[in-house]
């Protein structure tokens, strides 16, 4: 018997785990990001509401916090003025007059 069995016991029985259970099962948040794959604008009351046909019930700060755990977070684009004509002008005519300089 090599050093690596000896240290391996015999069976592996399932351990309760110590903590709040999960509220998403595996499958509710699989569903929620297909959903906001779909419509990446859809708000955290709206998936609340479908999850509810589902018959799961969360809370939306738990929609937010699993949905940012896999990667998806809520963030607003930042606000700017669209070019003017003039802007587009002053930024065609500075690229060709660098067109010729090396970058660094």
């Amino acid at each position: 018997m090599s050093g690596r069995q000896a240290l391996v016991p015999e069976s592996f029985d399932l351990v309760d785990r110590s903590g709040r259970p999960v509220k998403m099962t595996a499958r509710a948040q699989r569903r929620m990001l297909n959903e906001v794959k779909k419509n990446p604008r859809v708000s955290a009351r709206d998936l609340k509401k479908s999850l509810a046909h589902a018959n799961i019930s969360v809370d939306e700060s738990t929609i937010r916090k699993t949905l940012n755990k896999n990667g998806v977070h809520g963030r607003t684009p930042r606000r700017k003025p669209l070019l003017s004509r003039k802007n587009i002008a002053a930024r065609l005519k500075f690229a060709k007059e660098h067109l010729d300089v090396p970058s660094r």
